[in-house]
C-alpha cells in the first residue's frame, strides 16, 4: 500500500540523511532493483516523496531497458504529455450526487474519483535490436534514425504520405510521432485487464475472446486476442493484432505492471517482444472480421478507476467483491446523455446472460448517445446485444445522427410472435434452428450467441448458452457504409413506455462486415 510504503521512505531517510557527508546518493530497492536513486544535495523530506511518486514517462524514463523508446517518447512530446496530465480531474465532486441507490445483487457503489491514468506498451532495446523484419531496418534497431525509419516504412503507405516533408517530431503526423502514440493508452491498465480478466466463466473456453482498444493514435486500433490453445510465453494476457496467426502477434514480455508496486502516480508500462504496427496488413483483417466489442471497452475511465475487471470470476451478491456503480451523467467521455436518464454500469457477475459478464443499465425517460471505438472503412451489418424485459419501452436508433427506421419494441421477449424466435432443437422440422434464424433476421432479430451463457442462473436464466435463451437477442440496427478508418455514435431514444417502469441495458456491439454474412457462426 501507498501509505505503509510512504512511511518506510521517511523512515529510511531520516536514517540515510544522517550519513549525507559521507553517502551521495540515496537508493531505495524493491525486489532486488533500485526503483528510486537520487543525490541527498538535491532532496528533503518533501521532495523525496513527491519525486519517488513520480509521473508514468518519467519513471519509465529511469528504466535502461527502454533507452531508445524513451528517447522517441520525450522528443515526440509524449513523455511531456503523459507527465503533465492532472492525477485527477479537479471537476469532479464525489459528494455532488446524492441519488438513491439501488440494488442489484449488491447496492450500487459512487466513484470517489475520477482519475487519469495511462498505459504504455514498449519493445526494449535488446527487442528492436533483434526486429530485422521491416526492409528500412534489415539489421534491426539501433538508433533514434532507424526507429524513424521503422515508422516512415509501415506507415507513409497508411497514410498516403501525408507527413513525408514533417520533420518536427512533435506534429502528430509525423511519423515517428504516430509510432509512438500508437504504444500509448489513455487509461491505467495492468496486463491482466487487456483481456485476461474479461474472460470470466460466462465465456466458454472453446471460443477465443477478443477485446479492441484504442490507443492515443486517432482512428486507430489495437486488437487483443485469447487464444485458448495458444502456449507462447505471457499469451495468457492476450496476442496483439496477431491477425489470425500466432507466429505475428506482438506478446506481452516478462517486465509487465512496472514500475513495481505502483510507484507511478499515473500509470503502467509493459516491455513487448516487437514493435507495435497499425499497417495496411492489419486494416485489412480488421474490416474483414466480425467485430464483437463490449460496451464497456468504449470507456477507458472504467479501467483506470477500477471497475472493469475487478471480479474476473464473477462472484455475485457479495459485497466488496461483485460491484456496481452508479455513474454521474458527466462521468464518462465518450457518453452522453439526456437529464432525466440514469446510468448504473453493472460489473462482471454471474447473476447476468451476458458477453463478459457486465453490462450497462439505464433508467428513466432516457436518451444515450454513445461514441464507438475507431471502425475500418467497410460496409457493416450494425447489432446491439441485449436483454429484452416488459420494463425496456419503446425506442428510435440513430446512428452518426441519422434516424435508423421506426419504432422498435425492446419490451418484447424473444418468443413473441412479433419477433418469432423458436428455441434450437425443439422444432424437428428445423433441428439446429437455421430456418429460424432466417425468419429472426427478416424482422430485423438474431439470437445470442451460442458462446457464453449465465452460469449462475440467476433471475431465470436457465438456458445452456446464450443462443437458446429466449431472454438473449441481437438487434440488427442496420446496414452502413463507413468511408473512414474512425468512431462513430449510436443512439437510443425512449419515446413510450410500455410499463411502470423504462429501462435500458446493453451488452455489446456487432459490426459484421456484409460479406461474412453468409459464413457468419453462430458463435
Amino acid at each position: 500500500m501507498k501509505g505503509s510504503a510512504l512511511s518506510v521512505i521517511m523512515f529510511l531517510f531520516v536514517l540515510v540523511s544522517s550519513h549525507a557527508e559521507t553517502r551521495d546518493s540515496i537508493y531505495v530497492m524493491h525486489n532486488g532493483q533500485t526503483v528510486f536513486k537520487a543525490s541527498m544535495a538535491q532532496i528533503d523530506s518533501v521532495s523525496f516523496v513527491n519525486s519517488f511518486y513520480m509521473p508514468l514517462a518519467k519513471a519509465m524514463a529511469k528504466d535502461p531497458r527502454f533507452g531508445l523508446f524513451n528517447e522517441a517518447l520525450r522528443v515526440t512530446g509524449w513523455a511531456d504529455y503523459i507527465n503533465q496530465m492532472p492525477l485527477e480531474d479537479p471537476t469532479f465532486d464525489p459528494k455532488a450526487d446524492q441519488r438513491a441507490i439501488m440494488t442489484h445483487t449488491v447496492p450500487e457503489e459512487r466513484p470517489t474519483a475520477r482519475k487519469i491514468g495511462f498505459t504504455i506498451l514498449a519493445p526494449s532495446d535488446e527487442s528492436l535490436a533483434k526486429f530485422t523484419a521491416c526492409p528500412a531496418c534489415p539489421n534491426g534497431v539501433h538508433s533514434l534514425a532507424d526507429l524513424e525509419n521503422l515508422a516512415t516504412f509501415y506507415y507513409r503507405d497508411v497514410y498516403n504520405h501525408d507527413a513525408d516533408f514533417i520533420t518536427d517530431y512533435t506534429d502528430k503526423k509525423h511519423y515517428l510521432n504516430r509510432f509512438i502514440a500508437y504504444h500509448c493508452f489513455d487509461r491505467t491498465t495492468t496486463a491482466s485487464r487487456f483481456i485476461k480478466d474479461y474472460a470470466t466463466p460466462h465465456h466458454f473456453p472453446q471460443y477465443d475472446m477478443f477485446e479492441y482498444l484504442e490507443p492515443l493514435l486517432e482512428q486507430s486500433l489495437v486488437e487483443v486476442q485469447l487464444d485458448r490453445d495458444c502456449v507462447l510465453p505471457n499469451s495468457q494476457y492476450g496476442l496483439l493484432n496477431s491477425q489470425g496467426d500466432t507466429t505475428k502477434a506482438v506478446l506481452f514480455s516478462e517486465a509487465i505492471n512496472k514500475p513495481d508496486s505502483g510507484y507511478s502516480l499515473n500509470g503502467y508500462y509493459h516491455e513487448i517482444s516487437a514493435p507495435l504496427l497499425f499497417t495496411e496488413a492489419l486494416i485489412a483483417d480488421l474490416s474483414s472480421k466480425r467485430l464483437r466489442m463490449d460496451i464497456a471497452s468504449f470507456f477507458p475511465e472504467l479501467v483506470t478507476n477500477n471497475m472493469r475487471g475487478n471480479n474476473p470470476t464473477a462472484i455475485a451478491g457479495v459485497m466488496g467483491k461483485t460491484h456496481a456503480y452508479l455513474l454521474p451523467n458527466n462521468y464518462l467521455e465518450n457518453i452522453s446523455l439526456s437529464g432525466s436518464t440514469r446510468m448504473a454500469y453493472l460489473g462482471a457477475c454471474a447473476a447476468y446472460e451476458d458477453y463478459q459478464g457486465d453490462e450497462f443499465y439505464f433508467r428513466g425517460p432516457y436518451d444515450v448517445t454513445l461514441k464507438t471505438l475507431s471502425i475500418p472503412s467497410g460496409t457493416y451489418e450494425v447489432r446491439m446485444g441485449y436483454q429484452p424485459t416488459a420494463y425496456r419501452g419503446k425506442v428510435l436508433f440513430y446512428v452518426d445522427g441519422v434516424q435508423v427506421g421506426d419504432t422498435v419494441n425492446l419490451s418484447l421477449l424473444a418468443n413473441d410472435p412479433e419477433i418469432g424466435w423458436e428455441e434450437p432443437g425443439r422444432n424437428p422440422e428445423d433441428p439446429y434452428g437455421f430456418k429460424n434464424d432466417s425468419l429472426l433476421r427478416t424482422r430485423g432479430y438474431m439470437k445470442g450467441p451460442s458462446s457464453f451463457y449465465c452460469f449462475g442462473h440467476w433471475y431465470g436464466y436457465d438456458a445452456d448458452n446464450a443462443r437458446l435463451s429466449r431472454q438473449s437477442l441481437r438487434k440488427i440496427i442496420g446496414t452502413f457504409t463507413f468511408t473512414e478508418f474512425k468512431p462513430h455514435t449510436f443512439s437510443i431514444q425512449s419515446v413510450l413506455s410500455v410499463s411502470g417502469d423504462t429501462q435500458l441495458m446493453i451488452d455489446y456491439m456487432e459490426f459484421v462486415p456484409v460479406p461474412l454474412l453468409e459464413t457468419e457462426g453462430i458463435d
